[in-house]
């Protein structure tokens, strides 16, 4: 986003955009980015090889560029997710009475009550990830087929991998286009198809990486499917891949604040919880056998007795 300077830039810098705009929300693939502007503004920039950048040509940009294609259609777009060679967007139209573009909240479930909207797609579709039928790439963004493209679809998140979009509706119903990570390409969707994993109405929170997802219910339970190497999916030591919704046993009951995935990582922001004086106890014994085998323990070093250790966890936990 910066055309005046070298293509690496190692520390973080204004961008340059074409007019005076304020970023409510964004998304990076590993070659191009998106942006929402507070007034319903798309821009991207990037590598346009594959046309994600959804400007109707393969030329990449060096700095962000309004898509005209929304602003020609009166529609803002209200959020935005860029895969690795193709981009997806929550839009409404102008009509819908949507002044200012809420911005995103890290706090999964929330600001999304103001998000109400159809998916577009643009860029490649192969495995039919762009959910719309019988199209391969699309140039410009374009309305998904089915119930997603439709007014009153009341689409509140989609996320991006590399061969799959995810849209989750304000209803708390999860969408899927294309195959999570090709774990099983039988299960291939061309078009948005709700996902039947879940109960009617039970997601609250939605993440992807390139080739696996994370999805948060409302009773408390986070689940993760796609592939599984180097445990990526939360799963213990079966890191297979897999191809359906499974259940991360260790979060479960716990109130999710967020979710977030990377190319192969993933990560689970919960809320706080107050521990017993035995866990604590046991969390300090954890952590100074973790220390003593890692570090090796010193000769002739005084440790704190249980009792001290867990009272430090407690001071810990109770500034927090």
């Amino acid at each position: 986003g910066r055309p005046d300077t070298r293509s690496v830039m190692w520390f973080p810098g204004f961008l340059t955009f074409p007019s005076p705009a304020k970023i409510v929300q964004a998304s990076c693939g590993p070659y191009h980015t998106a942006c929402v502007a507070e007034d319903g503004a798309c821009y991207t920039w990037g590598e346009g090889s594959f046309l994600a950048l959804g400007h109707g040509e393969r030329k990449c940009e060096p700095a962000p560029r309004v898509i005209e294609t929304f602003k020609r259609d009166r529609r803002v777009v209200l959020r935005v997710a860029c895969g690795v060679w193709h981009t997806a967007a929550v839009v409404a139209d102008v009509s819908s009475g949507i002044l200012r573009v809420p911005v995103s909240s890290p706090n999964a479930g929330q600001a999304q009550d103001a998000i109400d909207g159809e998916v577009f797609t643009w860029g490649d579709g192969d495995t039919g990830k762009l959910g719309i039928a019988g199209v391969e790439e699309a140039a410009v963004p374009t309305r998904t087929s089915g119930q997603l493209g439709c007014p009153g679809s009341e689409v509140c998140d989609v996320r991006c991998g590399q061969h799959h979009t995810l849209a989750l509706s304000a209803k708390g119903d999860v969408w899927l286009a294309g195959c999570v990570g090709k774990v099983d390409n039988s299960m291939r969707n061309k078009v948005f198809t709700r996902m039947i994993d879940f109960e009617t109405g039970s997601v609250h929170a939605i993440a992807s990486g390139e080739n696996h997802v994370l999805a948060a219910t409302r009773d408390g339970r986070v689940y993760s499917w796609g592939v599984g190497k180097n445990g990526v999916l939360g799963l213990g030591k079966n890191d297979r891949n897999q191809a359906t919704p499974q259940e991360i046993a260790q979060l479960r009951g716990r109130i999710v604040l967020n979710l977030a995935c990377g190319p192969s990582t993933s990560a689970c922001v919960v809320r706080a919880v107050q521990m017993t004086r035995k866990e604590k106890a046991n969390v300090s014994r954890r952590l100074v056998h973790t220390l003593s085998v890692h570090h090796g323990r010193p000769s002739g070093a005084n440790y704190p007795s249980n009792s001290a250790r867990a009272g430090v966890v407690e001071r810990t936990n109770t500034s927090s």
